[in-house]
């Protein structure tokens, strides 16, 4: 073990006191008391956030009389309504936050939380809260420096090149699991100091920042086998076929937080060692380290996650989220005597993000974290969900993550009204990797992701390379779209273009009963979707030539089809109308670029409201290549109004019948 591992020891112990508790019983005869509960407003009522009136509580409940804490209730406006019921099995001091939205309610509310223990006896806590009336603040932070494309697994090796990786590229994970870093309890080896070992953790952040890139950080779940000496392990296997502990007991957290400022302490270190490198340092991601690294289960034998996925891979493999579902711990003792329910999940959620804002907002890194809260199905699950988000915007240095990056996903429209307005800061993982030649299948991820307006866009090491790509009807590889347009979605005023690319509705998630389900990708455009326009599927095919090195073996030619795109019927028009915001701040100059399919001959023209007032229309004349093209206008006198028919800007107007994909507003300089 490197000499850190010790000094590291002692640093986190020296911070963290870890006492794991030994459950006990109240004493035959001892006198019940009821136990003693404090409730503490953590955030909320103050109109200096964005959202006034979602409150954090800290709850802290004391049994008394060698009792154990065995249920809470929640009473939210104090009027003897309880619900949200949720089993512990605590004998000592237990402290759990919790989120509430309440709405448009303003005045003073009564909070109650009432605890039952094991002797019988209840006791009840309140506080009284006075909501404001009126809007909250919500600014838009500022584009992050660091925005551009990240990638994820493989250690960076596709596109670490040598020590030469693409220009275009910001930076890509560094990577470990926790049953490396913590080999024996409490002695933590993340490497070297100087990064000297390029196989550890630490030698992984020195690679990537000598390449002049930046670093995202990455710790797995992969839980350390003397973890279960100290609390229960699963007698099944997860997913992942690694057994994982109960993560609801507090003692587990206890160990699940050390890890965490151990973690954040080995960061602080490279930093103070290398004083170039904290710059490099992009954002760590929250994982929830549960019965796998990120998800919240929801349901005691039911496997709730963040998508179907998930499901359909433990099937056969039922998560027993029970006591009799897991072994006692090794070194002695019971395993906790509670089941995991839906209710847990809001609070295991909320204490994640408290661990991790305690380990890294010391050292101002950003920690990201997957914006949907363990829970019921339905609406009540989306409540909780909701109520999550917007706790953590509420909360500076805090924003969101997730793995949903596909062609089209519902997992998108977590992120609408946060990250795409600037309240909190994004990230993603793609769902999986792109098929080896689908270019399209990765430019749409990538489009979905600008469409959020996150500063961090990501994909596969193995994928990105689809980025290097050049349609033919382009001048320029299409990662230089990607990074034109990333993390300027909440910026209209300063952001250098408007874009919309044209595709179908997304579906509705059924499991889910999301409502937000979106229509096209883009940024200050929008479309009038009682126009003439039709959702059209895998339209033609684009030609790509491959503009990276030719040594890596990729092809140097590929063909797609054009995944989604929309038909305008012959003397029909679609219209779309530009945001203000957009608009006023750059005046009446702008390069038009509009790609269509040309399919036939035929005409089809940009038509605009002008300043000098009324239509002004720029025919295009298509010769039936077959191809997918581009068509550039440099227009002088753009007013965009919304003096066209349904307060249109401008309109795309078909002679023949003509299919277009995106449409690109770059202002003059």
């Amino acid at each position: 073990m490197h000499k850190q591992g010790t000094t590291l020891l002692a640093t986190v112990l020296s911070t963290i006191a870890l006492n794991p508790p030994t459950l006990v019983r109240a004493a035959a005869g001892a006198e019940p008391r009821p136990p003693e509960v404090n409730i503490t407003l953590l955030r909320g009522a103050s109109l200096n956030l964005p959202f006034p009136r979602v409150c954090e509580f800290e709850a802290i409940v004391r049994p008394k009389a060698g009792a154990a804490v065995r249920l809470l209730e929640w009473d939210w406006e104090g009027n003897g309504e309880y619900g949200r019921p949720t089993p512990w099995d605590q004998p000592e001091r237990l402290r759990v936050v919790w989120a509430h939205d309440y709405g448009e309610k303003t005045g003073p509310v009564r909070v109650r939380l009432r605890a039952r223990d094991s002797a019988g006896s209840s006791g009840v806590g309140e506080l009284v809260v006075n909501l404001p009336a009126g809007e909250g603040t919500r600014r838009a932070q500022p584009r992050s420096p660091l925005a551009g494309i990240y990638t994820q697994w493989s250690g960076g090796k596709p596109v670490y090149r040598g020590g030469s990786p693409p220009k275009w590229l910001a930076g890509w994970e560094a990577f470990t699991i926790w049953q490396r870093v913590e080999k024996a309890p409490g002695t933590f080896d993340f490497g070297a100091i100087d990064g000297s070992d390029p196989k550890s953790f630490n030698g992984q952040v020195r690679q990537i920042i000598d390449c002049g890139k930046h670093v995202v950080f990455h710790i797995n779940a992969a839980y350390p086998d003397w973890l279960f000496d100290f609390v229960g392990r699963s007698t099944k296997p997860n997913a992942y076929n690694y057994h994982y502990p109960m993560f609801w007991d507090p003692r587990y957290q206890a160990y699940r937080d050390r890890f965490l400022h151990a973690y954040a302490e080995n960061l602080r270190r490279l930093a103070a060692a290398h004083p170039g490198w904290r710059k490099h340092f992009v954002l760590v991601r929250g994982q929830s380290l549960t019965h796998d690294s990120e998800n919240i289960p929801s349901m005691g034998r039911d496997l709730v996650t963040i998508n179907r996925k998930e499901s359909r891979r433990h099937a056969g493999k039922e998560l027993d989220l029970v006591p009799a579902g897991f072994e006692p711990p090794r070194a002695g003792g019971r395993v906790y005597d509670a089941p995991y329910r839906p209710e847990h999940g809001m609070p295991y959620c909320l204490g994640v993000h408290d661990a991790y804002a305690a380990a890294f907002g010391p050292l101002g890194i950003l920690t990201v974290y997957k914006p949907d809260v363990g829970g019921r199905y339905g609406e009540e699950k989306e409540r909780d969900s909701e109520t999550g988000r917007r706790s953590i915007a509420n909360r500076p240095g805090l924003g969101f993550w997730v793995t949903c990056a596909r062609p089209d996903s519902n997992g998108y429209k977590s992120f609408y009204g946060f990250t795409d307005t600037g309240l909190v800061r994004g990230y993603f993982e793609t769902y999986n990797k792109s098929p080896s030649n689908d270019v399209q299948f990765t430019h749409w991820i990538f489009l979905g992701e600008l469409n959020t307006g996150v500063d961090f866009l990501g994909c596969y090491a193995v994928s990105v390379h689809h980025a290097e790509y050049q349609a033919e009807y382009e001048d320029t590889p299409n990662h230089v779209f990607y990074n034109r347009h990333v993390g300027w979605k909440p910026h209209p005023d300063r952001a250098p273009g408007a874009w919309i690319a044209l595709k179908p509705p997304t579906p509705l998630d059924k499991q889910r009963r999301r409502e937000r389900c979106g229509h096209h990708y883009g940024a200050f455009i929008e479309e009038d979707l009682t126009d003439d326009g039709e959702d059209v599927l895998d339209v033609g095919m684009v030609r790509y030539t491959y503009t990276g090195p030719a040594d890596l073996g990729h092809p140097p030619v590929l063909e797609n089809p054009m995944r989604y795109a929309r038909t305008c019927k012959a003397g029909g028009e679609l219209r779309f109308r530009l945001d203000p915001r957009f608009r006023q701040k750059h005046g009446g100059r702008f390069t038009v670029s509009v790609v269509y399919h040309d399919d036939k001959p035929g005409k089809w023209a940009f038509v605009y409201d002008a300043l000098a007032g009324g239509e002004t229309t720029v025919p295009v004349t298509k010769k039936g290549t077959g191809k997918w093209c581009k068509a550039k206008l440099s227009r002088s006198d753009a007013g965009f109004g919304g003096g066209m028919a349904n307060q249109a800007d401008f309109a795309l107007r078909s002679e023949t019948e003509t299919t277009f994909h995106l449409i690109e507003l770059t202002p003059a300089k």
